[in-house]
């Protein structure tokens, strides 16, 4: 901390020990590929002057000084192509080696290069400049720093004692120079950190940036869920109203009008046109009874939801039970009842809202059969599920009826064969309480031949 303080590295957005740690794996990927690059040809060269210096030059102590270069670049070469090149830490410490191995190659040639009439000031000058070249990370630097001060000296040292006026100029320009590449290596560090810092932080605020998008996309999700939501409920209020508004007043009003009619002109009437209009009134009431039952049941699931008490119930005494109140209707139109029933079938549902889907379904089979029809109510099982079928041979519907069925914000009611009023909020109730209770509804119909409504059911 206290180096890169002194080095005034910019850590103020992001903590110094992670920027510095992400930058020493940044250092170890760029020192891996430039090894690979420059390596091989350094080792080359080292090699190359090693023989001339033994066969072509006859000079073996500058041999000797070419064996630090040809030891380092091995060495990289080795940790290079190994699996040790993912060790950070050996990366680094293994290009430090090979940078004072430079050092050490370059003051050695200005030191022993006068007694061979060989001036080593510019190969010096090269070497420190290659070792600059390699250093990365401001540990390696102040090491390089270091070790090539302590050489500087001390070759200034030995200039005083053993080299002329004229050499000591040169080696004294020489530690000007190994100053200013010191500099300069500080200087390149800090801009590459502080180029690295910078692009960390890039790239942290464009993820910053990209997560606050993300979470305004799931909002704007969210958002469009609720408001589809809204919409659905506005529907439903449009209906709820609808409903209060035509299906529950004609009815009322029917009943009111044969009433007043019966009390001023009782006396004219006789008693088979009385028992007509009682006939009529008692229709109307029990439609009427039927239908603010479904209204209450569906409020009731849209305001506080539906409790569903699952339990195990015979099939054939819940249909029954169901239909029991409705065969009075069935019969004042001649209606012939089919049960095909299978006595050993339980189903494991709620018995008040699966009773509310069959008098629903029943009753609509009533509505829609014409005098003298036939209703037929089956049950199958099919693996862990029942299927009770209500089928009519009644006028039945169009496919483009059979699609709004289940949907409560378009009006599918029809009128039955004897001008029966409906409001279609039986079927939405009922597909409703179906899926509470984990089944399925499935229709099939044809105009004029009649309907089957399915319903499977959970078995337990």
């Amino acid at each position: 901390m206290k180096l890169l303080r002194l080095l005034n590295i910019r850590t103020n957005e992001i903590h110094y020990e992670e920027a510095y740690n992400d930058y020493k794996k940044e250092l170890h990927l760029s020192i891996l590929r430039y090894n690979k690059i420059l390596i091989p040809f350094m080792y080359l060269v080292f090699i190359f002057y090693l023989i001339g210096d033994y066969y072509i030059w006859k000079v073996p102590e500058f041999a000797i000084l070419r064996l630090p270069g040809i030891l380092t670049c091995t060495l990289i070469l080795l940790v290079t192509i190994s699996k040790l090149r993912n060790n950070i830490q050996l990366v680094v410490s293994v290009n430090n080696i090979h940078c004072i191995g430079l050092l050490i190659m370059g003051f050695g040639l200005v030191v022993i290069g006068p007694e061979h009439n060989f001036k080593g000031i510019i190969s010096c000058i090269l070497f420190i400049i290659a070792a600059h070249f390699f250093i990365k990370g401001y540990k390696s630097i102040l090491l390089f720093g270091v070790v090539g001060a302590v050489l500087a000296i001390a070759t200034l040292a030995y200039s005083m004692l053993h080299f002329n006026t004229y050499h000591f100029a040169e080696i004294s320009g020489l530690v000007t120079v190994f100053i200013g590449i010191i500099i300069l290596s500080v200087s390149n560090e800090n801009k590459r950190f502080n180029e690295f810092y910078l692009q960390a932080n890039l790239v942290k605020e464009k993820d910053k940036v990209q997560g606050q998008n993300r979470q305004l996309n799931e909002i704007n999700q969210q958002l469009d869920v609720a408001l589809k939501r809204l919409e659905e409920a506005d529907n439903s209020k449009n209906k709820f109203f609808s409903i209060i508004a035509h299906d529950l007043r004609s009815p009322f009003s029917t009943v009111v009008s044969l009433m007043e009619e019966l009390k001023f002109n009782l006396d004219d009437y006789s008693k088979e046109e009385i028992k007509n209009r009682i006939k009529i009134m008692e229709e109307a009431t029990n439609s009427t009874l039927a239908f603010l039952n479904n209204l209450l049941y569906w409020a009731s699931s849209q305001l506080n939801g539906i409790k569903i008490n699952k339990k195990s119930h015979q099939l054939k005494n819940l249909v029954e039970q169901s239909i029991n109140p409705y065969l009075n209707a069935a019969n004042l139109k001649n209606l012939n009842i089919h049960l095909k029933l299978d006595d050993d079938i339980n189903v494991f549902v709620d018995e008040r809202t699966i009773s509310v889907v069959i008098s629903n379904l029943f009753n609509n089979a009533i509505k829609y059969t014409p005098n003298a029809g036939d209703i037929t109510i089956s049950s199958t099982k099919n693996k862990s599920v029942a299927i009770l079928s209500i089928e009519d041979n009644g006028i039945g519907m169009s496919d483009t009826t059979i699609k709004q069925l289940f949907e409560i914000d378009k009006n599918t009611s029809r009128a039955g064969t004897e001008n029966e009023k409906g409001s279609g909020l039986g079927l939405v109730l009922s597909s409703d309480f179906i899926k509470y209770n984990g089944g399925d509804i499935e229709v099939s119909s044809k105009v004029n031949e009649g309907s089957c409504f399915s319903v499977s059911l959970p078995i337990r």
